[in-house]
């Protein structure tokens, strides 16, 4: 996720004007729903590139579920909807997706003292791509990150996913994203 935000947020060579995304660390959903409860508190403090939410197109949040399985949940700040993405699509995003709308609440009346504030929306995207084994939702999870951080749609199928591994060890290993799917 780190290697995906530098392509907005530290690359000086891209001209990128207006609103960009922005991935946060996986451990971020994990403090805020720790032991199935929310708690602000626990991320209230938490250091985003700016914490006006309005500088965002969306935002990503991987999700690590009881530590057997990824899925990753996105705020779009334009439309004020939260998606749910899950390789395996019997998961059920809900809660998750309840912690984030409420999280957003929570930032937003701390910022602006008011209790009037925006409406979210949320939604389970069931048409994503779909893992063909037991193992490689963190690889769809990245490559949904990617995806989305690169300005392309949610894929419906990923038809060489093993590759996928490799090349996102690669882009670890040289500290930069490699591209991991073809236009």
């Amino acid at each position: 996720m780190v290697l995906l935000n530098d392509i907005h947020w530290k690359n000086q060579s891209t001209n990128l004007t207006g609103r960009r995304p922005y991935a946060v660390k996986s451990y971020f959903l994990t403090l805020l729903s720790f032991g199935g409860t929310y708690n602000f508190e626990r991320v209230s403090t938490w250091n985003f590139p700016t914490n006006n939410f309005e500088s965002y197109k969306f935002i990503i949040f991987p999700l690590n579920i009881s530590n057997i399985h990824w899925a990753v949940i996105v705020a779009d700040l334009e439309l004020r909807k939260i998606f749910y993405l899950d390789s395996l699509r019997g998961r059920n995003g809900l809660f998750w997706m309840q912690c984030i709308r409420q999280y957003f609440i929570d930032m937003y009346i701390q910022q602006h003292g008011v209790e009037t504030v925006p409406q979210w929306t949320m939604e389970c995207i069931y048409n994503c791509a779909q893992q063909p084994n037991s193992y490689d939702c963190g690889v769809f999870t990245c490559m949904f990150a990617y995806s989305l951080m690169m300005g392309q749609s949610i894929p419906s199928v990923y038809p060489q996913y093993s590759s996928g591994r490799f090349l996102i060890a690669q882009s670890i290993m040289n500290g930069c994203v490699l591209p991991l799917l073809s236009n």
